[in-house]
């Protein structure tokens, strides 16, 4: 029987777990004061929806792919990959295929899931397999290019500000490359306007420039207004609901005077759900 680990980062999904979640992250206790910072953000936007928008893909997935069992797990939190495993591993699954909800290669994320999970499927004799790169899938690109076409029509035109996540630079490639090849892809299929590629919750020396540099270089030209668009997040979590709707916009308007919009994530909507169940099912055909 064929079975498919839907993937993701993790995190908290309340308050009360961030400190599991933080050990998971950091190999370490974390200090006292991490932890009350990164509580208070989880207090301020009432929970990451990220485990019930991944339960969400699942059950789509499962109505779209009779005969195969489905479920999900992350690297830092729970339910975890191992947990994921044993699931599958208990419905008789001799074949897994992964799949991280990230089309950007990273060993940080996407890499360290499949090394973590093909060492523990090896251990359990069951086949693994991996999707085709979709980065700069047409249909993937198609995703982002209607819901920016959307949020144009309700906020009106203005610069775009593609946002990802950072990483320190020996080891950004291929990372920065497939995050550059999707906003290419996209801005191909939309109307000429300004358009900047920030990369956020860096440290010093990290992959730059990030969104506030950003957000200042298009007022010092004349913008008064901006759409984000967070290029590099799939699901709505801390770091878009907090770090983009609570913290960038909030530091926009006093410091900046300007007014952001922002670009819905995918989610858990149908048309991303059969964009990955067409890839899932592609993914067990090129194997």
């Amino acid at each position: 029987m064929k079975g498919v680990l839907i993937a993701a980062f993790g995190g908290a999904k309340e308050e009360g777990e961030v400190p599991s979640f933080l050990r998971s992250l950091r190999g370490e206790e974390p200090p006292p004061w991490l932890i009350s910072s990164l509580e208070q953000k989880y207090r301020l936007i009432g929970g990451s929806p990220l485990f019930a928008i991944l339960e969400r893909i699942v059950e789509g997935l499962r109505r779209r792919l009779k005969g195969v069992q489905l479920t999900y797990g992350v690297l830092h939190g729970a339910p975890s990959l191992e947990e994921a495993i044993e699931e599958l591993e208990g419905r008789g699954v001799f074949e897994v295929l992964l799949f991280p909800l990230s089309p950007y290669r990273s060993p940080y994320t996407t890499e360290a899931i499949y090394d973590r999970v093909h060492r523990r499927l090896e251990e359990l004799a069951i086949m693994s397999r991996r999707p085709n790169p979709w980065f700069d899938h047409p249909e993937y690109v198609r995703l982002w290019v209607t819901r920016i076409k959307e949020e144009i029509s309700s906020f009106g035109r203005a610069p775009l500000v593609f946002s990802a996540h950072s990483l320190p630079p020996e080891v950004s490639s291929p990372y920065r490359e497939d995050v550059e090849a999707t906003v290419r892809g996209v801005l191909d299929q939309l109307p000429r306007l300004p358009w900047r590629l920030a990369f956020q919750s860096g440290r010093e020396g990290w992959l730059g420039p990030g969104p506030k540099e950003v957000l200042q270089e298009l007022k010092g030209k004349g913008a008064e207004r901006a759409i984000v668009v967070p290029i590099g997040f799939l699901c709505d979590h801390l770091e878009t609901l907090y770090d983009l709707d609570l913290e960038l916009r909030g530091w926009a308007e006093v410091e900046l005077e300007m007014e952001l919009g922002r670009v819905s994530c995918l989610n858990a909507s149908e048309d991303f759900i059969t964009f990955l169940a067409k890839r899932i099912l592609e993914g067990f055909r090129a194997s």
